[in-house]
């Protein structure tokens, strides 16, 4: 079946395909069309609907889904044969054949007058659709519009041969011209060929044309720095010192550079499309852009091949000629340097002895401790990687935590230094042979050369005093301005502290400043400075001033590296606490005197021990060295004579004794101890108690806290200072432990330390609720080469002897030191 489009009135006709190319006429607007041979065409229209737009009394409506083309006029009282879906009550309609049978008049009607329809003259014998053979005259249709000629099938076969002949003409000229083109001969001179009579058919239209190719563009070509050049000695610059001095003013400062000659030294970045770029950031944005002199319009595959074996972050000479805005022309790459750190640290075994930031598995699945950096504004870190059998230890290590790590140094890779298959060591360990002992902060130094975009100024000796509301309010004005009068320059700005600012991991504080201000004050501390300033709000803050950058939240700050708080008595050590109050030295050992009070009567048991920094890290020896009788109660109270031991026994050449090890440790400005655990506790268990016993930086009247694991609460309080006989400077330290559960009584602890020393005297009382108190025990420092110390008393060796009946058992000494 052929489905197809009336063109009249766009309904959609069927014909069977043998009617295809004949001409017939809608059932639905009467229109004379051409059935098409294609289904899913539009019929060709042949003339004008009929004067009725409706079909003539005797057809059939057309079932869903197809319409049955209609007879032609003068068909209306043909009989139709009844289907079965007629009704009865209807008035009675004549029906013939199936929805797929198509009437058409055929175009001879065998010279039978007696068919010939009256109204048209036209013969009126029909044949099925399968008797005809495709052939239609013009005449059959009188109404149909003159001009349109028939479809003669002959003549079309005719014109076919035709166009096949001539085109088969014109391909064999062409092949014998070619082959006579090639065999040198000319061409043979074909007859005249009759113009062919073809048919006009309407040109096909032109395929669209394909959208032209992007053309890429053409390379970029700096521009060589305007004005003559200048000679002589070309100006010496590390990449980030030019980067920093033109950040204070680039106007100013790309006037009196350009055109001249610059040596530059800088870290290595990448290469791409032919520049070379030193110094760029993280994001591969920014830096020094330095264009070789082989740039040109053209492409460049190898304009630098200087650049094939340099590494990331490695230090490499550029010489050119300043052209503006960080970017130099007609390069020439003199060669990359070592560096004074690689040439005397690379590839060579190690001691560093520093002090952790990080410890953990982070660097390709190895543990890894990563070393705190001395200063805030560090570009360089320093990673110690360790074999997976050494993970128990690291994971032991804690932030702050003093260490000493040998290892063999890899080098700088962009801003990483990697020290591989590290061990830990002991701080009494001696050296390897051939192994330096390198300080964290020498190391940091050395390798942070080429990096630094200024030279760190001397804090000592500030160019700016100001308030942050002054400080603020002059990068709000004028920041080039301010640049010039602060930037990369040591300043002290005083004020308030945001509380809401703190932040104890990046160990940073924000100042106040007023609400018409548009920046705050930023200031980065190491953590051992932030733990200086506990909960105080009003501070003064030394530190290198690096002008405006963003901070937290995405806010723009002006930001004060290495901060360190200050005070006007800051170098007067008898005002404030310090670590050299506590200074746990090697090398040193410091003897004691216990003395028991608390249910003993005189004679009172004594006990003499030794404290030594221990070959573990950040570990003490406490040995017992002998014991014997005091007369006294107390050390420390008038005594005429003058009070003396009488010792019994040494324990010094007692088989089996073991020192009492004691763990410390300096944890954000505070020196904690306890006791090692023996045996040590459990995975997952809950870790042993440290004791806060000393906060660096204090005053008079300043408290601390904390809690013990079993809930009893603990104070501390700063005294008061003093000098001793020695004119050394003292501090004492009050500790209160109290439990919640019985206020009835508590203990108090007074400590005396010596700057320089470490602790000296201990006092520990109890107090109760009724006012009473009771000395339990004390301990001080003695010196072991006094002559007023008797000699201990010697048992034989060969028989030895039962102690005496009368001697007092001494008690055990379960709170000592």
């Amino acid at each position: 079946m052929i489905e197809f489009t009336c063109p009249g009135c766009l309904s959609q006709c069927v014909a069977e395909e043998a009617f295809g190319g004949m001409k017939a006429r809608c059932l639905v607007c009467g229109a004379f069309i051409r059935i098409p041979h294609e289904t899913g065409t539009v019929a060709i229209p042949l003339g004008p609907a009929s004067a009725s737009p409706f079909p003539a009394r005797g057809t059939r409506p057309p079932t869903p889904g197809s319409r049955p083309l209609a007879d032609f006029p003068g068909d209306e009282e043909d009989d139709y044969e009844y289907d079965g879906d007629h009704d009865p009550d209807e008035e009675e309609e004549d029906w013939t054949g199936s929805d797929d049978d198509l009437v058409i008049e055929d175009e001879d009607d065998g010279g039978d007058p007696a068919g010939a329809d009256a109204g048209t003259g036209r013969a009126g014998a029909k044949r099925s659709g399968s008797e005809l053979d495709g052939k239609l005259a013009a005449d059959d249709f009188p109404d149909e519009p003159p001009g349109v000629p028939p479809v003669d099938e002959e003549a079309a076969r005719k014109r076919k041969r035709q166009r096949l002949i001539i085109g088969g003409s014109v391909a064999a000229a062409v092949v014998i011209t070619l082959v006579l083109a090639f065999s040198g001969g000319d061409p043979p001179k074909l007859p005249p060929q009759p113009d062919p009579v073809v048919a006009e058919t309407p040109k096909p239209a032109p395929p669209p044309k394909p959208p032209e190719p992007k053309k890429a563009p053409p390379p970029v070509i700096f521009p060589i720095a305007p004005g003559p050049r200048t000679g002589g000695e070309p100006a010496r610059y590390v990449a980030t010192q030019l980067i920093a001095e033109r950040a204070a003013n680039p106007v100013a400062f790309d006037e009196n550079h350009r055109g001249r000659p610059v040596l530059l030294v800088g870290a290595f970045s990448r290469v791409t499309n032919g520049l070379l770029f030193l110094e760029a950031g993280p994001d591969g944005v920014g830096g020094v852009t330095c264009v070789p002199l082989k740039i040109t319009s053209k492409p460049l595959e190898d304009p630098l091949p200087e650049t094939k074996d340099l590494t990331v972050g490695q230090l490499v000479t550029v010489r050119g000629w300043y052209g503006g805005e960080l970017r130099l022309t007609d390069c020439t790459v003199l060669g990359a340097l070592p560096g004074p750190a690689d040439a005397e640290y690379r590839d060579k075994d190690i001691d560093l002895v520093g002090t952790v930031l990080t410890a953990s598995e982070t660097d390709g699945s190895f543990p890894t401790v990563v070393l705190a950096p001395p200063t805030t504004d560090s570009p360089v870190s320093v990673r110690c990687l360790f074999r997976p059998s050494e993970q128990e230890k690291v994971a032991a290590l804690r932030p702050n935590q003093p260490v000493r790590i040998r290892g063999r140094c890899a080098g700088r890779t962009g801003r990483v230094v990697r020290v591989h298959n590290c061990t830990l060591l002991a701080n009494t360990d001696p050296p390897g042979t051939g192994i330096a002992r390198v300080p964290a902060a020498r190391f940091f130094a050395v390798y942070e050369t080429g990096l630094l975009p200024f030279t760190r100024p001397d804090l000592s000796a500030p160019v700016g005093v100001l308030t942050a509301d002054q400080c603020a309010a002059a990068y709000g004005t004028d920041p080039r301005q301010a640049n010039t009068d602060y930037l990369y320059k040591a300043v002290q700005v005083s004020g308030t502290i945001d509380p809401r600012s703190r932040d104890p991991k990046a160990h940073t504080i924000v100042f106040e400043t007023g609400t018409h201000q548009r920046y705050k004050i930023l200031v980065a501390l190491t953590p051992s400075r932030y733990g200086l300033l506990r909960d105080r709000q009003q501070v003064t803050i030394r530190g290198a001033c690096v002008g405006l950058g963003a901070g937290p939240g995405g806010k723009y700050f002006v930001r004060i590296e290495n901060g360190e708080p200050h005070d006007a008595d800051a170098g007067n050590t008898s005002l404030r606490t310090a670590a050299e109050f506590l200074p746990f030295r090697s090398n040193v050992t410091l003897t004691y005197d216990s003395l028991t009070v608390t249910g003993h009567t005189s004679p009172y048991p004594i006990t003499r021990f030794s404290m030594t920094l221990a070959g573990a890290p950040q570990t003490l020896l406490r040995t017992t060295l002998r014991t014997g009788n005091f007369p006294k109660p107390t050390f420390f109270g008038p005594s005429d004579p003058p009070a003396r031991p009488t010792w019994i026994r040494d324990l010094t050449k007692q088989k089996g004794a073991k020192p009492t090890q004691i763990e410390f440790r300096e944890v954000d400005g505070t020196v904690e101890v306890r006791e090692k655990p023996d045996p040590a506790p459990a995975p997952g268990a809950a870790e042993a108690w440290w004791d806060p016993v000393l906060r660096i930086g204090y005053a008079k009247g300043e408290t601390w806290s904390t809690k013990t694991p079993d809930g009893r609460s603990v104070t501390y309080k700063v005294i008061g200072f003093s000098k001793d006989e020695a004119n050394k400077d003292t501090v004492e330290i009050l500790r209160v432990m109290k439990d919640p559960t019985d206020v009835s009584a508590w203990d108090e602890t007074n400590t005396t330390y010596t700057h320089g020393v470490g602790e000296v005297r201990r006092v520990v009382t109890r107090h109760y609720a009724n006012g009473k108190s009771q000395t339990l025990f004390e301990v001080k420092l003695v010196d072991i080469d006094s002559p007023d110390e008797a000699e201990p008393k010697t048992e034989p060796k060969s028989e030895p002897k039962p102690e005496p009946k009368t001697e007092p058992k001494a008690a055990p000494d379960k709170k000592n030191g």
